[in-house]
C-alpha cells in the first residue's frame, strides 16, 4: 500500500501530501525545493512592493498626481504585474505541483477578487496616514511611501493564505493534469 494512508514506514507515492496546517496544501517535496519556492514567493512580493512604490513615485513626481490618487492607481498596476509574476514564475507548472486546469483569466479574476481585502487594508491605512490625524508626520516626500509600506505589511497575511489555499491550490489527485497551453 502506498500513499498518504499507508502505514508508517511504508513507501509513499510521489503525490502524497503532508496533512498538517498550510503544509497540507503543498505536494511532498524536498526541503530545498520548498525553500526555493518560499524564496520565489517572497521575492515576487517584495518585487511587487518595489514596483508599487516606483509606480507611485512616477505618478506623484512625474504625473503630478496627489498621493490620494496615486496610491490606489499604483497599487492596482502593481497588483496586475504581481499576478503575472506569480502565475508564470512562482506558481508555474512544476514549482508548486499540479494545479487545477483553469484558464489564466479565471486565475486573474480570482486573484483580483482575493486582493480586495488587502487592497482596502493597504490603501485605507496609507490614505489614513497621509490624509488623517497624522498627516503632518507623513507630509514629507517620504511619507506616502512609508504609509504604503505599513499598509502593505498589514495586507500580507491575507494574500499569503488566499494564494496558497485558494488561487493556486493543488488539484485533488483525480483532477491533476497539465494546463493546456491554450488556457494560459
Amino acid at each position: 500500500m502506498t500513499g498518504p494512508d499507508a502505514p508508517r514506514g511504508a513507501p509513499r507515492s510521489a503525490d502524497a501530501t503532508v496533512r498538517v496546517g498550510t503544509a497540507a496544501m503543498l505536494p511532498r517535496a524536498s526541503l530545498w525545493s520548498r525553500a526555493l519556492f518560499g524564496a520565489k514567493y517572497i521575492a515576487a512580493g517584495l518585487g511587487s512592493l518595489v514596483g508599487d512604490l516606483a509606480f507611485q513615485g512616477a505618478l506623484i513626481s512625474g504625473a503630478g498626481l496627489s498621493p490620494t490618487v496615486a496610491i490606489p492607481v499604483s497599487y492596482e498596476l502593481s497588483l496586475i504585474a504581481h499576478f503575472f509574476i506569480n502565475d508564470r514564475w512562482v506558481f508555474a507548472r512544476g514549482s508548486y505541483g499540479p494545479v487545477r486546469p483553469r484558464p489564466a483569466w479565471q486565475r486573474l479574476l480570482a486573484f483580483q477578487l482575493s486582493a480586495l481585502v488587502p487592497q482596502v487594508v493597504t490603501i485605507g491605512i496609507a490614505l489614513f496616514l497621509v490624509d488623517g490625524p497624522w498627516a503632518a508626520q507623513f507630509a514629507d516626500w517620504w511619507g506616502s511611501y512609508v504609509a504604503k509600506v505599513l499598509g502593505t505589511g498589514a495586507g500580507f497575511l491575507w494574500n499569503f493564505a488566499v494564494n496558497f489555499l485558494v488561487i493556486w491550490r493543488p488539484a485533488p489527485a483525480g483532477e491533476r493534469q497539465d494546463i493546456p497551453a491554450s488556457t494560459r
